[in-house]
């Protein structure tokens, strides 16, 4: 890559950033500047946090449970992330954050060491759904 190259993003910078090996795009599509690159993540990150959410709402649902009521799947999905959701909520409710977040972890660490690709495993979002509610049901007194 030339030093010379400008990201045809946002045609004004030089290209500093190529795509990394795991993500499905085409290759061509990430070979943009810093700013660009932070853009087009920050909205795949808010596009995941949102659809996993959802998909956390709707696994705890099919179970027949809901999330507490201070709780989305959202919130939780971002409190995973940053850790901030915690600070308005009593000790009870962030220590049974604290538990999900360590299982969830654990559970998709497990998952990374288990499927080729990882995240972008077709397997991935049945079996992470599949090992959520496992543990749930393993753990009542959280749900």
């Amino acid at each position: 890559m030339s030093s010379h190259e400008i990201c045809p993003r946002c045609g004004v910078r030089p290209i500093e950033i190529s795509e990394p090996d795991h993500t499905t795009e085409p290759p061509t599509t990430l070979r943009v500047c810093r700013p660009c690159f932070d853009e087009i993540m920050h909205k795949r990150l808010e596009a995941f946090v949102r659809q996993s959410g959802k998909q956390l709402e709707d696994a705890f649902q099919q179970t027949g449970s809901r999330l507490p009521p201070e709780l989305s799947g959202e919130a939780m999905v971002r409190s995973f992330i940053d850790g901030s959701f915690e600070r308005g909520l009593d000790e009870a409710t962030r220590q049974r954050i604290e538990q999900w977040r360590a299982a969830i972890a654990k559970i998709v660490e497990q998952l990374k060491s288990e499927l080729p690709g990882a995240h972008s495993n077709p397997e991935f979002e049945a079996r992470f759904v599949a090992r959520v509610e496992q543990w749930r049901n393993e753990h009542p007194e959280l749900s």
